[in-house]
């Protein structure tokens, strides 16, 4: 509409869609700018909620371990499809021995997957990027977007409690969050 009111006012078809281009951007940038601004504006309001709450009433309960010696083929199978979870905790006897992931299943030709054991293909704990129990919801998210991962498992020692998935924060403002500063938070939040 701004090249057509611009072309007819001028009768410089080149100039009108130019400025129109222009304008284009401008107003590109500044609906990013204002997207940006509500984001951190309602950034501070959940991080001064979650650093009240300990990551162990965020992390979920019911994730699904893997022994370290099932096949590939079963793990994708009996785990994988039909699951929402991206990443599986490795544990014997309640001990977290690692991680595996559809990151680390991708590095291996599908047709080695019955060759190769859980063990062949996880991260091992050593390397596997934890929160303890004592912890808060902060701690958790940080970690979270620090290693740019989606899970993160809670760990008493090396014993697994539970595991915090990236989306988990906003579930728990959704459900516990109450005051007008909140409600504006998840709205935007949502939006998201």
């Amino acid at each position: 509409m701004l090249r057509a009111l611009i072309w007819s006012t001028t009768g410089d078809k080149l100039r009108a869609t130019r400025v129109a281009a222009i304008g284009g951007r401008l107003f590109a940038w500044l609906l990013m700018g204002a997207g940006l601004a509500m984001a951190l504006g309602a950034h501070v309001p959940i991080n001064q909620l979650l650093t009240k709450v300990p990551v162990t009433r965020l992390m979920r309960r019911d994730t699904r371990p893997v022994e370290p010696t099932l096949a590939l083929t079963e793990l994708v199978d009996d785990y994988v499809i039909g699951s929402c979870q991206r990443a599986f905790p490795v544990v014997r006897d309640g001990r977290l021995l690692g991680i595996v992931s559809l990151a680390d299943l991708n590095q291996h030709p599908r047709l080695s997957w019955s060759q190769l054991r859980v063990v062949d293909v996880m991260t091992p704990f050593e390397r596997v990027v934890t929160i303890t129990a004592d912890q808060n919801g902060v701690a958790a998210v940080v970690r979270l977007a620090e290693h740019q991962i989606n899970e993160l498992p809670v760990v008493d020692g090396d014993r697994l409690l539970g595991v915090v998935q990236r989306g988990d924060r906003l579930k728990w403002l959704f459900v516990h969050g109450r005051d007008d500063d909140l409600a504006v938070s998840r709205s935007r939040w949502a939006l998201r």
